[in-house]
């Protein structure tokens, strides 16, 4: 076994659910999912309404483990079609394209810290990833089950 191949099967990623503080640096991508996969504008009163709902539930909600069935037919990201499992060299250039901090990631791993979950949003049969691309990259490039909060609407 190389060296690094022994190195990727110690690491073990300590999925953490969210905290508050966590929860406002996704803010913005909740936004953006509101409008792009819901369609509802920020002028709409029922913006807030969803946004308030959604961070409830990302701060509540259980952590579940994200299957192959559902990783795979997950919307925007490119951790399942382009990162083949046991692949971080594929995760880190690809991170390193969205200029992504993989490396502060990867060492956040192997010093045990703790990692938010990523986020899915659930809309009828459509899983659209809200947070955690580079999270999911890394876990398919260690070849690791992640864990995942998943905020079904409605």
């Amino acid at each position: 076994m190389k060296e690094n191949e022994l190195e990727q099967k110690q690491m073990v990623i300590n999925w953490a659910p969210y905290s508050m503080m966590d929860l406002a640096s996704e803010k913005g991508e909740a936004e953006r999912v509101i409008q792009t996969v819901l369609g509802v504008d920020s002028s709409d009163p029922k913006y807030f309404g969803i946004l308030k709902s959604m961070g409830s539930k990302i701060l509540y909600g259980k952590l579940t483990t994200l299957t192959d069935e559902m990783w795979s037919k997950l919307e925007n990201t490119d951790s399942w079609k382009n990162v083949q499992s046991g692949d971080l060299k594929k995760a880190e250039e690809i991170s390193r394209f969205y200029k992504k901090n993989f490396p502060g990631i990867l060492e956040g791993i192997k010093n045990g810290s703790k990692i938010p979950v990523p986020i899915i949003f659930k809309v009828g049969d459509k899983t659209h990833l809200m947070s955690g691309n580079n999270r999911l990259m890394i876990a398919r490039g260690l070849k690791q089950r992640p864990m995942v909060i998943i905020v079904e609407y409605p």
